[in-house]
């Protein structure tokens, strides 16, 4: 199993919903498990990674997954992280502003072949 990461300091000031942002770097992670097929394709992604969002509007996202061998793909949104980039890389969770909750704040829905936000 693989987990690649990457920290960049990137995130806005002007970011509401989290608690001082601009001090904070951007920390993105995917975890591969290669031991449970060898010799498969990899998933890809079909549509742009634009979301367009409305406020105070529902929003479903499909990022368009497609896997050739038809294996179930599964996406998690989870609270913001940061990192300071040394490695090993320890991620530490961002706090979110009050009255926001830190936990499944933006819950995915995920179904083999396709998946929705």
């Amino acid at each position: 199993m693989w987990k690649f990461s990457v920290t960049i300091n990137a995130r806005n000031n002007a970011i509401l919903n989290l608690v001082a942002p601009g001090g904070q770097s951007l920390y993105v992670e995917a975890i591969f498990d290669n031991t449970v097929s060898q010799n498969n394709n990899s998933p890809y992604f079909s549509n742009p990674p634009i979301p367009y969002c409305c406020i105070n509007q529902p929003f479903n996202y499909n990022n368009g997954t497609i896997d050739a061998n038809g294996d179930s793909l599964h996406f998690e949104s989870i609270q913001p992280r940061s990192s300071t980039g040394a490695c090993p890389v320890t991620p530490t969770n961002c706090n979110y502003v009050t009255p926001l909750r830190q936990a499944n704040v933006y819950p995915i829905k995920s179904v083999p072949n396709k998946s929705y936000v």
